[in-house]
């Protein structure tokens, strides 16, 4: 399977991420476990085990200005950006969002363009 540039959903498709059992309300579909504190300290464990993925904002993608009125009447532009999200395995540090933990070790390192 090519997984440079594939979709979140081919991406669950080909690897199981473990729910967050420390926060029960993590992002992600409660898979994300965050920077810090206990959180941080499984994922690091984890890492030792090829069992992490680094959910890392990329520079920025498409950039576009949107227009619209507000309810007062005003014309309102509003510079919007779409940021590049990739997953790469292992655990990194830089530019990173989040981490997930997969239920087993990945064979090989990857990193992939979410679309």
């Amino acid at each position: 399977m090519d997984i440079e540039n594939i979709t979140e959903e081919e991406f669950d498709n080909y690897f199981k991420r473990e729910k967050n059992h420390i926060d029960k309300n993590a992002s992600f579909d409660g898979c994300m476990y965050e920077t810090y504190g206990e959180e941080l300290a499984y994922v690091f464990e984890m890492s030792k085990k090829n069992r992490v993925v680094t959910i890392i904002e990329g520079d920025h993608g498409d950039e576009y200005v949107e227009t619209y009125i507000n309810p007062m009447g005003v014309e309102i532009k509003e510079m919007i950006s779409n940021a590049n999200l990739y997953y790469a395995s292992g655990f990194h540090s830089i530019n990173r969002l989040g981490y997930f933990v997969l239920d087993k070790p990945y064979q090989y390192e990857f990193e992939v363009k979410v679309d």
